[in-house]
């Protein structure tokens, strides 16, 4: 089986048969699954019973890195499909990425007391936010993909933002660590308490400033304790997003205090900002949950979500009252 699709390879005979998962390319586990029947496996309910519990089992198993440098604060994870937290780190140099990246992928390896032959899956934060940030990551993932022979999703930055207002943990603040700094659960100062409970029924908005007065923006409904996405990513003025925020909704990203006199004046419950971070752990579980559900992402196919062209490029265009065909 090739890593363009998840589907599995299946080696069947008349009595029993194994089930080969393409997932950890190189050193694919088989798990045995025996029927006592002579009718066709395919059609015994024990054993498309069994199956499913095989699969739940590999996805468990499933390590995952992810990546996510949109953002002025960069972070990597690697988790196991259970949810696993294997390894965590945060690096805070003001978007220097390129430097700080690789690195940390590397000090994620060893925390986890693994190597990087055994990840299985890397997923990455496409944005939008920071373009050359954003740039750096997607690059980091598309080359490791390459490298290792493994599958790589791209994740909605907005999208894992929105995800911290369901989950309602408490999230990290950076502590030293050997090479770097490591993340570690705190509780931010006079935190609200989120989660299912809270946002039931109601509609929340990220909001990321995307400078001079916009906004980049994406609007979620929970049901049934997921968000589900009810506009598309866009950017949007800051005064426009604020038109859409309902006594009720939920409204988190750090627009709220850079235009704190927009979002102040809205009858929305602004989160707190512990909760305003896309944080790698958090790619790795919605990429886990897209990969199962769509496959990968093409490897030369994926690319930063870009909503709005550079700053550079507008301005040129301002100054020379045309675009520049050679920028971008």
């Amino acid at each position: 089986a090739s890593n363009s699709s998840p589907a599995r390879a299946l080696n069947t005979s008349s009595h029993s048969r194994r089930i080969r998962y393409p997932i950890s390319w190189g050193h694919t586990p088989e798990l045995p699954l025996i029927v006592e029947t002579s009718a066709p496996n395919r059609y015994n309910p024990l054993a498309i019973a069994r199956s499913k519990r095989a699969d739940a089992a590999v996805i468990n198993r499933m390590i995952v890195l992810g990546i996510e440098t949109s953002a002025s604060i960069g972070t990597v994870a690697l988790t196991d499909g259970g949810g696993r937290v294997l390894g965590d780190c945060t690096f805070t140099a003001g978007l220097a990425h390129g430097v700080e990246l690789l690195p940390a992928i590397d000090r994620v390896v060893r925390q986890s007391d693994t190597d990087r032959a055994s990840i299985e899956l890397i997923a990455v934060g496409r944005g939008p936010g920071s373009y050359t940030g954003t740039r750096v990551g997607i690059t980091a993932a598309k080359t490791l993909a390459w490298a290792l022979g493994r599958p790589v999703v791209g994740v909605i930055s907005l999208d894992a933002i929105a995800a911290n207002a369901s989950v309602g943990q408490a999230f990290s603040r950076p502590i030293k660590c050997r090479g770097g700094s490591r993340t570690a659960p705190t509780a931010a100062p006079h935190s609200r308490p989120s989660g299912p409970a809270r946002i039931a029924g109601r509609r929340v908005h990220v909001v990321i400033d995307a400078r001079r007065q916009r906004v980049y923006t994406r609007s979620y409904q929970c049901a049934d304790s997921r968000l589900q996405p009810v506009t598309a990513p866009a950017v949007l003025s800051a005064s426009q997003v604020a038109d859409r925020i309902l006594p009720g909704d939920a409204v988190l990203g750090d627009a709220i205090t850079r235009y704190a006199d927009v979002f102040n004046s809205t009858p929305g419950e602004l989160l707190d900002e512990s909760l305003w971070q896309s944080r790698a752990v958090t790619v790795c579980r919605l990429g886990l949950e897209q990969y199962n559900a769509t496959g990968p992402d093409g490897i030369h196919e994926l690319a930063p979500l870009y909503l709005h062209r550079p700053e550079a490029e507008e301005l040129w265009e301002k100054r020379h009252g045309g675009r520049d065909e050679t920028v971008g």
